[in-house]
């Protein structure tokens, strides 16, 4: 007797096609997005700390961020969503930057390609024009202030995790445990992430930003050299 052959239902191939669509889609998908310029719920102003940034590779060392000698610079001002944030967005102000504006902020992010690449990733999604959002984020970055331990470091230190958060925040005035995030590289101190309103106020970070906290203990602070 011969048998018939089984054809796959339809029904079938538009479950395999529909799991494949959404189960292959990278993560970072779920986080970012264009979005519309202007439209967000918070700034994210995160602070690199230099001398670990400087320590990481050859080429960071070579980079305008390393050739003096730094504590803090202000890496970016992004602007976020309760959960996850925008990227560049579309905008009619220029997204090539002229010098003399770039080293205005030379003070702040001693880097025009750093300043350039935030400016068209994260500066379009906020609605304001180029200067504005420099200047906002020059603003913010006067406002937060590093403790003792940080503000004049001289030589290698470690800190338990909890005992450095603690001081950051109390050289804060109203700056709470969850407005703010140190991340780490390995065991080091990398960036501090101060979350705040538009109009500058510190305020809850959203989950995704809680969550790249540094979960190690204790954490290295690296020195400042050359002063």
């Amino acid at each position: 007797m011969q048998t018939q052959s089984l054809r796959p239902l339809p029904w079938i191939a538009l479950t395999v096609w529909t799991c494949l669509t959404i189960c292959l889609v990278p993560p970072s998908a779920a986080q970012t997005s264009t979005g519309e310029a202007g439209d967000f719920d918070y700034y994210l102003l995160s602070l690199s700390w230099s001398p670990t940034h400087c320590a990481q590779s050859d080429r960071n060392r070579n980079s305008e961020q390393c050739r003096e000698q730094h504590d803090s610079i202000v890496h970016g001002l992004w602007p976020q969503y309760e959960r996850g944030w925008p990227e560049f967005c579309s905008t009619s102000h220029p997204l090539r930057l002229p010098a003399a504006l770039l080293d205005a902020y030379d003070a702040m992010t001693p880097d025009r390609g750093l300043l350039a690449y935030q400016w068209r990733k994260h500066g379009t999604c906020t609605g304001l024009a180029p200067e504005v959002y420099f200047d906002t984020a020059h603003d913010f970055w006067s406002k937060v202030k590093l403790p003792v331990v940080l503000s004049d470091p001289r030589r290698e230190a470690s800190f338990e995790r909890e005992d450095l958060k603690a001081r950051v925040g109390a050289a804060n005035l109203g700056l709470m445990s969850d407005m703010f995030v140190l991340t780490c590289e390995g065991r080091r101190l990398d960036e501090i992430r101060v979350c705040l309103t538009r109009e500058g106020r510190f305020r809850r970070c959203g989950a995704d930003v809680l969550a790249k906290a540094c979960g190690r203990s204790p954490m290295i602070v690296l020195p400042v050299t050359g002063r």
